[in-house]
């Protein structure tokens, strides 16, 4: 091995969390190696950020380059049910935290190139290779063998491979159990889908589908991402290809039949399945789990990207400081940086759980703003997660009340239909998709 493969930090991945933490950390003068097995740009999928994380994003440097760049400018949220009929409006500027008025929906192929571009520009030296054996992890270094034979060497990892989990898998990390049963979600770009009028042209927009649910996600004037998330039981049940299931679900929803009607799809469909993973440890002695490497939940919320890239950055400012890149992490840091991410994630969780269940979808799709309840959840769908008391207890009785409600009905319930089936036809309100944050 010569001293040119020998780093402070062996990053695993290229994403939005990998790039993060490399090049946060190469800017504080360390030497930084990262590995991507696949050629940048590429297709994926995560394509809706939080303004929350902005603060990251202003830091990388890229702020300037989105701005200008033609990204959509993302204010706020609508969600619905499938006929149109019921419909929030979230903006984010309402909520009770502050935080800038919009954020941007990204094609991840150029989001991600732009990223990792800003690490080679910081110094960091970037592998297009695979990681093939993780051979060492311990006092006497980090030590990576990759599918060309070269070995790395390091003082740190940051394992930010997704749900490959390289550092994970390798360490046979295992999962916490969750509560959820599998996923699937089958999506895809296309051209010609509806948008919202004025600056909610920019907005995601969310239906709710039985057990389910559709998002539509601008990504330049023409392009937009349409994807359905639906129980992995329901599509095995139905016995078809992922493209007339989509088209099934698509149908099922008097909403969506006409919001998609003019419609031309770009490429193929795309099928993720059975994603939703939280591991029981983020971090050890010589290694840090960042990003969908440590956990993965439903992405209804857009909150993966956010989430991944704060802990990418609190990681990289832990190894900036002294020589922490060599120095084993305590035991108190590592189950404080785990402790203090799970409790993040089990913020948007709450909320995911919330929106799945009928009672609770029409607690959230019928906002009252009393008490400036709505307010505190528009901070959370913002993406903060790490809640200030002046929100915390908002959120909570936010909950209280959806948990009322399960029990008593007395906000009704989302009326389920079997899951993706043809359901009757329905006006379409358009009144209804105009509703703001109950102001």
């Amino acid at each position: 091995m010569t001293a040119e493969d020998d780093f402070d930090l062996l990053v695993i991945g290229g994403g939005p969390a990998g790039a993060t933490v490399a090049t946060l950390t190469a800017r504080r003068g360390r030497r930084v190696a990262l590995i991507e097995r696949e050629a940048f740009p590429r297709f994926h999928i995560g394509e809706s950020l939080l303004p929350a994380g902005n603060p990251v994003l202003k830091r990388l440097g890229v702020w300037d380059d989105l701005l200008t760049g033609g990204f959509p400018r993302k204010y706020g949220a609508d969600f619905l049910d499938a006929t149109g009929t019921r419909a929030v409006h979230n903006i984010f500027a309402r909520g009770i935290l502050p935080v800038d008025e919009h954020t941007f929906q990204v094609e991840r192929a150029r989001f991600d190139a732009l990223l990792l571009d800003k690490a080679r520009a910081a110094g960091v030296v970037v592998i297009r290779d695979r990681v093939s054996e993780l051979e060492s992890l311990d006092d006497s270094g980090c030590r990576l063998v990759l599918a060309s034979g070269r070995r790395l060497r390091g003082g740190k990892i940051a394992d930010a491979s997704g749900r490959d989990g390289v550092v994970a898998r390798a360490l046979r990390v295992p999962c916490d159990p969750l509560p959820y049963p599998p996923k699937i979600a089958v999506y895809g770009h296309f051209t010609g889908v509806r948008r919202q009028e004025g600056r909610r042209g920019g907005n995601i927009t969310i239906v709710r589908l039985p057990g389910g649910w559709f998002w539509s996600i601008p990504l330049d004037e023409e392009k937009t991402s349409v994807g359905v998330v639906a129980p992995v039981s329901a599509y095995k049940a139905a016995k078809l290809d992922p493209e007339d299931w989509f088209a099934r679900c698509r149908d099922s929803s008097p909403f969506l039949r006409e919001w998609m009607s003019g419609a031309e799809r770009l490429g193929d469909v795309h099928v993720t399945a059975d994603y939703t993973f939280q591991r029981t440890v983020f971090a050890g002695r010589h290694h840090f789990l960042v990003g969908d490497a440590a956990a993965f939940i439903d992405p209804i919320f857009s909150s993966g990207v956010c989430l991944a890239m704060g802990a990418a950055a609190e990681v990289a400012d832990y190894l900036a400081e002294g020589d922490r890149c060599r120095e084993p992490v305590p035991e108190a840091v590592a189950r404080a940086y785990t402790r203090r991410w799970k409790r993040r994630i089990l913020t948007m969780r709450r909320l995911i759980e919330v929106f799945y269940d009928p009672a609770g979808s029409a607690v959230f799709l019928q906002p009252r703003n009393k008490f400036r309840l709505f307010d505190a959840v528009n901070s959370v769908v913002a993406g903060h997660t790490a809640l200030p008391w002046q929100v915390a207890w908002r959120f909570r009785l936010f909950l209280l009340i959806v948990a009322l409600n399960k029990r008593f009905r007395f906000l009704g319930t989302i009326d389920d239909l079997p899951p993706c089936e043809p359901c009757p036809e329905a006006r379409i309100d358009r009144d209804h998709l105009g509703l703001s944050s109950c102001r």
